[in-house]
């Protein structure tokens, strides 16, 4: 029973011819209708009624991607089914000396619908036509070959059930052989001709050598060659493992261990090292990263494995390998809420506040938002600067910088008496060592009698605590 419901002006216009001269007024659009034959009316209706069908019918419309992934889903399946029919006919002339006797053209055309049904029913069910082939893989190379040889188990089956004896046994392993290597060679080939395309040979490449001969190692490789960003050239591997030492990886060879990298950076110019071991312990990562470290090199690791596994990061992600990294010891964790009870709305005095080391500490104590921060430093116009860039950090903060040096006992106690600190941070110091090897008497003078004197001074100003900052005042 048809679904069609007659809408009112069909039945109307098939009424049409018996009053040509009628007229309607329907609606708000009565007045444009005016003086509009029953017929006009009618037709003017109807393709109104045409144009909303059709709007509503252009607003469902399936995307254009749509389109688009069907025509390649059907062209994927046809070159399936060529390169079957290519695989089936070059197992003919390959087992013929390319004459093929006419007896066996006969049964080559018998034969081949049953395979390309087989073949195209077996790829369909390994899902082989849903794959890019520009990211063939293992996984895919698998299901070729099973589906190949399930379809070639299958025709051959059935070929010799219904045909029994008539045609050469030697067709069926050649074909079989002929299918894998189209259908692979071919996903191979294209996989290979988009790596190259993507590869950018005008941009300079940074020479790379990988810590480490496994499964990250080659995943990293893969990563980097298949990326268009990213230019590397991998000039080679180091592992620990001696069987790994004559392996290559993805075109990349072992060169050595790992205690040779400062000699393979050297002859090879390495600009970079990649540390692929995200299973290594904490201590082996530090004992590659120190050796990595002699070498002056740019040292990148992967994600840990943790990472890798929860899906946090991925292989290709490398992180620049941080200072703390190549520490002897564990990082060690600063207690901000006690450091925040002894400073926060208290005096602090700092010395040497504008030096390399002290002016980072102002800042950081700064932070904490004291009561007042004395900054004691004898070079002026580094103070001024000094102070200068923590007003403009710390607007509300009290700043005090006082000049003056720690060797002056009589103006140390009256910076002390007068700001009353509840702690001082002593950096004040000459720390270039080198230069301070030709000049001993001003080291010892600066260095060790400077902190005698600020020590007494704190001692007797009652000052709560007193931080000695920098070891090189034991120098």
């Amino acid at each position: 029973m048809s679904n069609y419901v007659e809408r009112p002006w069909d039945f109307l216009e098939r009424l049409g011819n018996a009053k040509p001269e009628a007229h309607l007024f329907w609606g708000p659009t009565s007045a444009g209708m005016r003086g509009m034959s029953f017929k006009e009316v009618l037709k003017s209706r109807k393709a109104a009624n045409d144009e909303t069908s059709a709007s509503n019918h252009a607003r469902i419309a399936p995307p254009q991607w749509l389109y688009f992934t069907r025509v390649r889903r059907v062209l994927i399946i046809f070159a399936h089914i060529a390169l079957v029919a290519a695989s089936y006919l070059l197992a003919y002339l390959v087992r013929f000396d390319f004459s093929i006797p006419s007896v066996q053209v006969k049964w080559f055309l018998i034969t081949l619908p049953l395979l390309l049904v087989i073949r195209t029913t077996a790829f369909a069910q390994f899902r082989l036509f849903e794959g890019l082939w520009r990211y063939t893989s293992v996984v895919d190379a698998v299901a070729i070959v099973k589906a190949t040889t399930i379809s070639s188990l299958v025709f051959i089956t059935t070929a010799l059930i219904f045909w029994g004896q008539g045609f050469s046994r030697g067709i069926f392993l050649l074909d079989f052989l002929m299918c894998l290597g189209l259908q692979g060679g071919l996903r191979l080939s294209i996989r290979a001709f988009k790596e190259w395309r993507s590869y950018d040979s005008s941009a300079p490449a940074k020479r790379v050598l990988i810590v480490g001969a496994g499964g990250a190692a080659e995943s990293l490789i893969r990563s980097l060659q298949a990326s268009r960003s990213m230019h590397f050239q991998i000039v080679g591997l180091v592992d620990d493992d001696v069987r790994k030492r004559t392996v290559s990886i993805r075109g990349a060879r072992v060169l050595g261990s790992i205690t040779d990298i400062p000699y393979i950076c050297s002859s090879f110019d390495i600009e970079e090292v990649f540390l692929a071991t995200p299973s290594a312990t904490p201590e082996e990562q530090h004992r590659i990263a120190q050796i990595c470290r002699k070498s002056h090199v740019v040292v990148r690791s992967v994600p840990s494995l943790r990472d890798l596994v929860d899906g946090k990061a991925w292989i290709g992600q490398l992180q620049k390998v941080e200072p703390e990294d190549l520490l002897d010891r564990e990082v060690v964790q600063v207690e901000v809420d006690r450091l925040r009870g002894e400073i926060e709305g208290h005096s602090i005095l700092v010395t040497g506040a504008a030096g390399s080391i002290g002016s980072e500490l102002c800042r950081q104590i700064a932070a904490f938002n004291p009561e007042r921060l004395v900054l004691y430093e004898r070079a002026e116009s580094n103070l001024y600067f000094a102070a200068l860039d923590l007003k403009q950090r710390h607007p509300d903060l009290n700043i005090i910088p006082v000049i003056g040096d720690i060797t002056d006992r009589q103006k140390v106690s009256e910076v002390i008496d007068r700001h009353a600190p509840d702690l001082i941070y002593h950096a004040a110091a000459y720390k270039h060592v080198p230069l301070m090897e030709d000049y001993p008497l001003e080291a010892i003078t600066n260095n060790v009698f400077g902190t005698e004197v600020m020590v007494d001074a704190a001692a007797s100003g009652g000052v709560r605590k007193f931080v000695l900052i920098s070891t090189d005042k034991a120098v």
